[in-house]
């Protein structure tokens, strides 16, 4: 199974050098296989970023990406902190 469901874990850099070869040498075909290259990396990257980090107490700064919203449990909110965007939440006292 070929696409984001089922990708094998390759390189961007293998895509990219198959994608610049390809319109070296003028194969069409090359370009394809480069392009399924680039995009297999592509969707290995997407899944890696799913992946949640580990629950923790933070002290820092960051910047807000949205307003608050206040559920039933707490407070959530979406913030950047450096490169990686979380959603932070907040309950009972801390709210």
């Amino acid at each position: 199974m070929l696409g984001a469901w089922g990708h094998p874990s390759l390189s961007l850099a293998l895509g990219v050098a198959v994608v610049v070869a390809a319109f070296v040498l003028q194969r069409p075909a090359v370009l394809v296989v480069g392009g399924f290259v680039l995009a297999a990396a592509l969707g290995t990257r997407a899944v890696d970023g799913l992946a949640p980090i580990a629950s923790s107490p933070f002290e820092g700064t960051v910047t807000l990406l949205a307003d608050p919203t206040v559920g039933p449990y707490g407070t959530t909110v979406d913030v950047r902190v450096g490169r990686h965007h979380i959603q932070l939440e907040a309950s009972d006292g801390a709210a």
